[in-house]
């Protein structure tokens, strides 16, 4: 999970979803995207600690398993990312980054066998255009495009599989992965490059440890899932509405409200400006 900072120059799926929530909170992020700044908003472990994984786990599949470049460029990234969120850089953390990199690489060796299509395209710049998802092509584009960052394309078995590592201190439950917004996007934007392969897309679980003085990760078995034509055109339906959403959102002269998003588990973080003070 790439900073805010990365490639500021383009929109990004966690955008996407947040645009048809909160208009402000989009609007907010959206700005900072554009200054090239991280949100304040994620300050915690577990944002540091996926970013961390994230970085050394693509480096791994894109360096031949090498496990010594996964490990520095892991190191490298936690450094940078708690620079950015403005917190002190716990050793825990990177202790369980770098306990997660080696178990993954013991517990994964096989894996290395498969044909590699792509890996995580801030790892690689020259393959971000590739990535790039145009709304509107056929009409008045007032969004520009989106950049979509599977952390790893292979193909196997005759199939071109979207691979996405996961990391919670929670059990792998499949149900909650199938419609992910996220994996569909991505596999929408790898269907327009090769239309005519069967895709298939699956998450890449990484169970955290359960106790502090336990720094053994867990590797439960997934399923990968089938991209059907009515998946893609579910998830064609829903970046559309959201891209409308976005250009809602920054058209309005005056601010925009969802009450249905105000409240989760707690009330959003803009409930007074929007209802108060207002403002754009």
């Amino acid at each position: 999970m790439p900073a805010l900072s990365f490639a500021p120059e383009y929109l990004r799926h966690s955008l996407l979803g947040i645009a048809g929530i909160c208009p402000k909170k989009f609007k907010y992020l959206d700005q900072a995207r554009r200054q090239g700044k991280t949100s304040d908003l994620s300050a915690k472990d577990y944002i540091i600690i996926g970013s961390g994984l994230d970085a050394g786990l693509g480096c791994l599949w894109s360096q031949n398993w090498d496990l010594t470049q996964a490990l520095e460029k892991a190191t490298q990234v936690l450094l940078i990312e708690a620079q950015r969120l403005a917190i002190e850089a716990q050793s825990r953390v990177f202790e369980l980054v770098q306990a997660g990199i080696r178990d993954y690489a013991s517990h994964w060796t096989l894996a290395r066998w498969h044909e590699i299509v792509a890996v995580h395209p801030y790892l690689d710049p020259r393959t971000r255009a590739d990535w790039l998802y145009v709304p509107f092509a056929n009409g008045g584009n007032g969004t520009e495009p989106i950049l979509m960052m599977p952390d790893l394309v292979v193909r196997h078995n005759g199939y071109l599989t979207v691979v996405d590592h996961k990391t919670s201190g929670k059990p792998y439950v499949a149900e909650s992965w199938e419609f992910s917004t996220q994996l569909l996007s991505y596999c929408y934007v790898l269907q327009e490059r090769f239309p005519n392969e069967a895709i298939l897309y699956q998450v890449d679980y990484l169970k955290r440890p359960s106790r502090k003085d336990d720094d053994r990760w867990l590797f439960p078995p997934t399923e990968p899932f089938v991209f059907t034509a009515q998946k893609a055109e579910a998830i064609f339906a829903w970046m559309f509405e959201r891209c409308t959403a976005i250009n809602r959102a920054r058209r309005a002269a005056a601010p925009l409200r969802n009450p249905d998003a105000c409240y989760g588990w707690e009330p959003c973080e803009f409930l007074q400006e929007c209802w108060d003070g207002g403002g754009d």
